[in-house]
């Protein structure tokens, strides 16, 4: 974490570990045919893995202290990388 001080947000990558088993084929709202999860907007994601942009208030003995963040508590996070090429960038409203 020595490096990350220098960046205003970071990636963080974390594993959804309250999230059900889903299936790969669901009914989509005002539908009746089974379609398969990717080709629909269901919530349900086959993949527990979760990754948010999070913006990096501090570090302080190796503890990071971040804010805008979109994960349940407890969450434990399996990566943190910096947010570094104009791709990435957020909008100002965020």
């Amino acid at each position: 974490m020595k490096d990350l001080a220098g960046f205003e947000r970071i990636w963080l990558i974390y594993w959804l570990h309250k999230a059900p088993k889903s299936s790969l084929l669901v009914t989509p709202f005002l539908d009746t045919r089974e379609r398969g999860i990717f080709a629909t907007r269901a919530p349900a994601r086959p993949s527990p893995i979760g990754i948010s942009a999070v913006r990096l208030l501090a570090i302080q003995e190796g503890v990071l202290e971040v804010a805008d963040v979109d994960i349940i508590d407890g969450t434990r996070s399996e990566r943190r990388d910096p947010r570094a090429t104009p791709a990435e960038s957020v909008s100002r409203s965020e």
